[in-house]
């Protein structure tokens, strides 16, 4: 799975391999909106189980204490496609380090 724009030529060799994600909005504990998002997943012919992949890991999130997870961030930016040196140049500029092994 990768992101992609919708002028994509990629997108024209979409099959049927997507699945709209909808959150319903709420109110917060402060009474304010909260915004509704709308996650429209696309995948190219044969990589169709990462969007099953990835939204297991999205349930996974949402069942856990509100806050980041690492792990599951290592996890999410795989699915998507991303060097994991990427990954932790990303987890690193949000504070979180991999701790050294050995």
């Amino acid at each position: 799975m990768r992101r992609i724009g919708a002028s994509d030529p990629a997108v024209n060799s979409v099959r049927d391999a997507h699945r709209p994600h909808a959150d319903e909005p709420s109110l917060s504990s402060s009474a304010q909106l909260s915004v509704a998002s709308r996650e429209l997943l696309y995948a190219l012919p044969g990589e169709e189980w990462r969007i099953k992949a990835y939204l297991l890991v999205d349930d996974i999130y949402a069942s856990l204490v509100p806050g980041w997870r690492p792990d599951l961030e290592r996890v999410i930016g795989a699915l998507l496609g991303y060097e994991r040196e990427a990954t932790e140049r990303f987890l690193a500029y949000h504070g979180f380090v991999r701790p050294e092994v050995g």
